[in-house]
């Protein structure tokens, strides 16, 4: 289960398309997937069409529910950006040094057209050093800092490492994440100090796993039962995603992943509530 700790929203740039209602926003971050393939960034209806700015899309009637096939798709650079800023505190913008995003239909948020290249692999690096180097040189006291590094590791050793980097990860990875995910890591931390390194350098080499691990950089959702025909619901967690990335353009916050762990995005009028949260806070 998540260990809510973080509080707060260091601000949001949420996209300029942003339609202000709630009955399009629940249409279209629907729980199930039925009537054809949805992906994330786009949907579309039994008999109708699917438009963007670079024209239109007819798709043919159903006969049959249907179950959709969901792209993995990685956070946009406007989307990266914004969830670094969030995550860690940072003052940049590191999204913007990103080259501009292939475009389909005239959106930046269609998982087919969301590509990686070996210059963003050079940037995803540089920006989780960036980041990580500008969230340890804030002083001891800072609440920032002290949000992530919530313990003495000097001290206390592996089992504060391990703290750590599960609360790091749960939000970077937007999801509940269990001890075996983040060991390897930890042993990074650990074999960085025992090898002469100081213990935030490690440190901030197991947390630059996190930031340049897929589940950070793609959204990521895992159906529990991929070869079922039947249209279901995915999880919570990964609708709250949904959600707050169409919504605000970064991560879910504090509130959002709480109704998740609770299970009240899985009735309508829990969903419902969240959205008109959201849209106000937009």
């Amino acid at each position: 289960m998540l260990g809510l700790k973080l509080t707060g929203r260091l601000g949001r740039r949420a996209g300029h398309w942003l339609l202000p209602l709630t009955s399009v926003v629940l249409a279209a971050c629907s729980s199930t997937t039925e009537n054809g393939a949805t992906g994330s960034g786009g949907s579309s209806a039994s008999g109708g069409a699917t438009s963007g700015g670079g024209g239109m899309q007819v798709t043919p009637p159903a006969t049959a529910s249907q179950v959709g096939l969901i792209t993995l798709r990685r956070l946009n650079r406007i989307e990266y950006g914004n969830t670094l800023r969030d995550l860690t505190g940072t003052t940049k913008d590191h999204g913007q040094s990103f080259p501009p995003e292939n475009l389909s239909f005239g959106f930046d948020t269609i998982g087919e057209a969301l590509t990686i290249q070996p210059l963003h692999v050079e940037l995803y690096e540089q920006s989780a050093e960036a980041v990580l180097n500008e969230l340890f040189a804030r002083p001891a006291a800072d609440p920032l800092r002290q949000r992530v590094l919530s313990c003495d590791a000097t001290a206390a050793g592996r089992p504060c490492v391990i703290q750590m980097l599960i609360s790091f990860a749960q939000y970077a990875y937007r999801r509940p994440v269990l001890e075996p995910e983040v060991t390897g890591l930890a042993d990074i931390a650990q074999d960085f100090v025992a090898t002469g390194g100081t213990m935030d350098e490690g440190l901030k080499w197991a947390f630059k796993g996190v930031l340049l691990s897929p589940h950070f950089i793609y959204r990521v959702e895992l159906d529990a039962d991929p070869t079922s025909k039947v249209p279901h619901r995915v999880s919570g967690f990964e609708l709250a995603s949904r959600l707050s990335y169409y919504l605000w353009s970064t991560m879910p916050d504090q509130a959002l992943l709480l109704d998740a762990q609770l299970g009240k995005l899985d009735t309508d009028a829990g969903l419902s509530a969240q959205v008109e949260r959201m849209l106000a806070d937009s």
